[in-house]
């Protein structure tokens, strides 16, 4: 940890040569939070984009710091990780902080200075193929929402968006012509960690509906036939 402690240090120290004034300790106080201000634990932060992580955001969201440099000098820091189900709200990995006195405030004899991360759920863009065996025109559900047709062939597909690890249940409303027996046949969905097209086919079958035509002999009509 005392080895972490001095690298720290020496990340602003090394970044700024004006001999004309002394170094002064700082403490850069990086908050990771969601848009709703909860605090976001598992942030790792390196000294540059593809570095080594060094340090790591705790249960309140926190990360502290430690720089020593010149008032106005620029320190860079880079976030090398984020949790799984989180992305960035907004700005970018590489991170820029000017060194601003604000008065020593702590034992520590240090000058705080305050930088936020945000973050937000991750949604990724999901296509859904659905099949039945003879199903056609029938509606698709996804989650309750009437989402697509199954067409004529009895084939369907349809975009979402969704946070990887979420369920996804699809069902093909059949209604009282299903020739399945029990409820709708449905199908639940996990989505996976980035983009990807989904499948399922089900065995839905509905027997196509009866047709009257009349029959002819020798240009005579003579009866109705069903065909």
């Amino acid at each position: 940890m005392r080895r972490v402690l001095m690298c720290m240090l020496l990340w602003g120290s090394a970044a700024g040569c004006d001999l004309g004034r002394q170094p002064t300790r700082y403490r850069i106080h990086i908050h990771c939070q969601l848009p709703d201000g909860s605090p976001v634990a598992g942030v790792q932060i390196a000294k540059t984009v593809g570095g080594k992580p060094m340090l790591t955001s705790d249960a309140q969201g926190n990360i502290f710091l430690p720089i020593e440099g010149r008032e106005g000098q620029e320190v860079q820091f880079a976030i090398a990780q984020l949790p799984q189900a989180l992305k960035l709200a907004e700005g970018a990995e590489s991170r820029r902080v000017i060194l601003k006195n604000f008065g020593v405030n702590n034992k520590q004899h240090t000058s705080d200075i305050a930088h936020e991360i945000r973050l937000r759920p991750k949604k990724e863009t999901y296509v859904i193929l659905v099949s039945a065996a003879q199903a056609p025109m029938l509606p698709i559900m996804a989650n309750g929402a009437l989402v697509a047709h199954l067409n004529s062939k009895s084939a369907a597909a349809f975009r979402t968006e969704g946070k990887p690890g979420d369920e996804l249940k699809v069902a093909i409303s059949a209604g009282k012509g299903a020739k399945v027996a029990g409820p709708d046949p449905q199908h639940t969905f996990v989505l996976p960690e980035s983009t990807a097209i989904l499948a399922w086919n089900s065995n839905l079958y509905i027997k196509p509906p009866k047709v009257w035509k009349p029959r002819i002999v020798s240009g005579v009509i003579i009866k109705k036939g069903l065909n």
